[in-house]
């Protein structure tokens, strides 16, 4: 069987349309002669099809081979996957494939389809695919169920409900407008494809280790495509300045009390004044934020001290920033995928060395300086209907996601259906000559047909509800999923004074910590100050000794401050030989003549 095939000649490129208004014409009077000057069709073509002598009038059928399923049946196929696909429950290639084995075992259609297996063969599904051009296959985004619920018509009209009010309060502009968010970068990037041998089983490529450490970058843009320097957040407890060498101009980085390398609260008031400075918004001519309802940025002194510097923070519904947040529609995937480039060039001309947290900030500017265009924050903005403001942006996507709910009822199937299966017989299911609407040169309007099929098919005609009935029985849309009955959050403005006197009052009736009531006496284990050795240098004991401490529950380690009664059991503590105080062997470098960064500087 030829899988490309090329016409050699222009025979039957008149179409089926043209011939069967061309017949319909001669029936209605007109001569032969003057309805194919008329339509382009040969005299002798028309004589055939107005007499009856083929079996299908007014339809072109070129060579011994048919397509399995009418144009229009496969119309509504090509509908069916895109609404599928628009649910957010795509078909795949095998899916297609047995839909169509299930449809033509339904009809009594005949086919050459693998009964064994229940599939329609590549073959037909390569063509399937070139005779609808506006399909494609494509690896989709993971969704979670939480998004696919939470990203509704109620909850998105009403956050822009809430933002139209805010834009005519603060009559805000594309310059006071703003959209911050978090996101990682790791110091191990997805490997990149790669040419190789074919044949080969396994394709490998170097990467700096199995698993990377993760760091956190705040980026912000405008609607008029500005961008404010980036936050970096690294994974340790201490900051040093050598980790932003090649840093884009004006960025700030900071870590955190617990040195996992996430925002907190501390850090995105941090990030808020930097925010300010470059800004310069003020109470007179306040500045809109709009964030996600993360923990951090819900503090009360992040609330202050947005309304003291006129920060209007507006956050979004819950599982929407998907669809809502500019960053997330335009920025990140193009940030990321741009990010792992460098690091593969990085990797392929040091060979033999590994990214450090010292070398990802500079490999995040050459993706940044190419990705933070005016164009993608200006677009961001724009499929997000925030700015120009366009509160239907996401009508047409709402209304094929509550017909998901009300699923198409089967009971018209065999309206049509009955003539064919009853009598299991493969007659064709074409329509009269002159009802035929719509065909092409390359597509028919029947079924496949059996030799003894007579020239006029009296069949029953099967409507557009009667083909979507069948294909909705052989491949049930997914049931809609029960809405669980919980609270949930919507979103709000932090910045108003209701949503602050609500966050004083919670902060009120939290109850506080009990501390914890430590023994008297503990063992811990601890590292003992050394003693000079023979040559002069220093010894340690070994670490199976012990040092009881008494009643110093107040001790403090010298690096993250924690105290020692908040200690966990069996934990390792350093002593400075220095200033004798103590620290977590975690919260340094393990080494046991260890010395503190305070008598460190004080030395330097």
């Amino acid at each position: 069987m030829v899988r490309k095939y090329k016409r050699k000649t222009t025979q039957g490129s008149y179409g089926s349309d043209r011939l069967s208004l061309a017949v319909a014409a001669v029936r209605e009077g007109q001569s032969i002669r003057g309805a194919g000057a008329d339509y382009g069709i040969p005299r002798r073509t028309l004589i055939r099809h107005c007499s009856g002598n083929v079996r299908r009038p007014g339809v072109v059928a070129m060579g011994s081979k048919r397509c399995v399923f009418s144009s229009a049946f496969e119309a509504e196929l090509v509908q069916y996957a895109k609404e599928m696909s628009k649910k957010m429950y795509g078909l795949t290639t095998i899916d297609v494939r047995r839909l169509a084995y299930a449809v033509a075992a339904k009809l009594g259609v005949h086919h050459q389809f693998d009964d064994g297996r229940g599939l329609a063969g590549k073959d037909w599904l390569s063509n399937f695919m070139r005779r609808h051009p506006e399909l494609s296959i494509r690896v989709p985004i993971s969704t979670s169920l939480a998004r696919i619920e939470g990203f509704n018509r109620e909850a998105v009209k009403a956050f822009f409900a809430l933002y139209k009010d805010v834009l005519k309060e603060g009559d805000h502009r594309a310059t006071a407008i703003w959209n911050c968010d978090e996101t990682g970068f790791t110091t191990v990037t997805k490997a990149a494809k790669v040419l190789c041998q074919t044949g080969t089983r396994q394709v490998r490529k170097a990467s700096s280790g199995e698993r990377g450490k993760n760091i956190t970058a705040l980026c912000c843009v405008s609607a008029a495509g500005s961008y404010i320097p980036p936050l970096f957040v690294f994974p340790r407890k201490r900051m040093v300045m050598s980790l932003m060498n090649g840093a884009p101009a004006g960025s700030i980085g900071a870590v955190n009390e617990r040195g996992s390398g996430y925002i907190d609260g501390a850090l995105f008031m941090k990030w808020l004044k930097h925010f300010v400075e470059i800004t310069g918004c003020t109470k007179e001519h306040p500045h809109l934020l709009l964030l996600d309802g993360h923990e951090s940025h819900k503090t009360l002194e992040a609330i202050d001290f947005g309304r003291e510097h006129g920060v209007i923070m507006l956050t979004f519904p819950p599982h929407c920033t998907h669809r809502l947040q500019p960053l997330d529609r335009t920025f990140f995937k193009s940030l990321k995928s741009a990010f792992s480039r460098s690091c593969d060039n990085w990797l392929t001309s040091n060979r033999g060395r590994a990214i450090t947290q010292y070398e990802v900030i500079a490999l995040f500017e050459r993706a940044y300086s190419c990705t933070a265009t005016i164009q993608t924050a200006v677009n961001g903005f724009a499929t997000s209907g925030l700015w120009p403001y366009n509160d239907s942006k996401f009508d047409a996507e709402f209304e094929i996601l509550e017909l998901s709910s009300h699923p198409p009822q089967v009971a018209a199937v065999g309206e049509f259906v009955t003539g064919v299966t009853d009598t299991q017989n493969t007659t064709s299911l074409s329509t009269d000559p002159t009802m035929t609407t719509s065909h092409d040169d390359t597509e028919h309007a029947v079924f496949t047909e059996a030799a003894s099929a007579p020239d006029v098919d009296t069949s029953p005609v099967p409507s557009e509800d009667g083909i979507r009935a069948v294909i909705a029985s052989c491949s049930p849309p997914p049931p809609p999923t029960k809405k669980k009955r919980q609270t949930r959050t919507t979103s709000v403005v932090l910045t108003s004074s209701p949503y602050k006197l609500a966050a004083e009052k919670k902060r009120k009736a939290r109850t506080p910590k009990q501390p914890l009531v430590a023994k008297k006496t503990r063992n811990v284990r601890c590292e003992q100050q050394p003693t000079p050795g023979p040559s002069g240098l220093s010894r340690v004991p070994p670490r199976g000794n012990t040092k009881q401490i008494n009643g110093d529950e107040d001790t403090q380690c010298v690096v993250c401050c924690e105290p020692y009664a908040n200690s966990k059991s069996r934990e390792v503590w350093l002593q400075c030989l220095s200033c004798k105080k103590w620290a977590h062997a975690a919260c340094t470098a393990g080494d046991p003549y260890y010395t503190c960064h305070n008598c460190e500087s004080d030395s330097d």
